[in-house]
């Protein structure tokens, strides 16, 4: 449902829905991707496309197995994104990579509801880390690389050719930290990441040893 609020515009969605994020790969069109939790209706991503000239919005309804969480446009592909699945039966793979269908996306929005493809899952079910709660993409497009947060850990995975490759962890019970609250890369170093917990703010450098990675603590940073 869209509503036009003068110089804004009201994209209406009637059903429970959790996350948002831009397409940060699509460096022509202004989109964005929202998914739906899937309590009482089929869970859904929708993509919504914003035309500035028209001042009008459009968007393109696909359906997803299970409700999504959270969810993270991919800087590597417009096409792609992270999410976290929602739901008793995806316990042990709850972070998924999935894709767009392709030809959705370079002509005009469907009025259909299309699946997604599913691309790759990561299993945790063997990892000491609690259920996530967020992601964070590299945003430099080389890098494809994304940080899993969850209240224990934020774990590091290189994202690529159909698969999730362990590259980094950084443990809460590890080094002492209260729990993880969310994580932020350097927009231009692969290797610096800045976590939250509590009131603090750690920066980390990944190449460094495990006992010298935090490189930074700011205590009391907010409140």
């Amino acid at each position: 449902m869209e509503a036009n609020q003068g110089a804004s515009q009201v994209y209406g969605i009637e059903r429970h829905t959790l996350c948002l994020a831009s397409i940060s790969g699509d460096t022509i069109r202004s989109r964005f991707a929202l998914g739906t939790l899937g309590i009482t209706e089929p869970s859904e991503i929708h993509l919504v496309d914003f035309d500035s000239d028209e001042k009008a919005l459009s968007s393109t309804v696909y359906k997803h197995k299970c409700g999504i969480r959270a969810l993270e446009s991919t800087p590597w592909s417009a096409s792609q994104l992270l999410v976290i699945n929602h739901g008793a039966a995806v316990a042990s793979l709850p972070v998924e990579l999935v894709e767009l269908p392709e030809d959705n996306l370079e002509t005009e929005p469907c009025t259909q509801e299309r699946p997604v493809k599913s691309i790759a899952e990561l299993d945790i079910s063997s990892a000491e880390s609690s259920l996530p709660r967020s992601l964070a993409c590299h945003p430099a497009s080389y890098c494809q690389q994304a940080a899993v947060v969850s209240p224990t850990e934020v774990s590091i995975w290189e994202v690529g050719q159909g698969k999730f490759e362990h590259m980094h962890s950084i443990s809460a019970s590890r080094y002492s930290l209260e729990e993880i609250q969310a994580a932020a890369w350097h927009p231009t170093n692969a290797f610096h990441l800045s976590t939250t917990d509590d009131m603090c703010v750690r920066s980390w450098d990944l190449r460094a040893d495990p006992k010298n990675m935090q490189t930074m603590t700011i205590d009391y940073a907010h409140s």
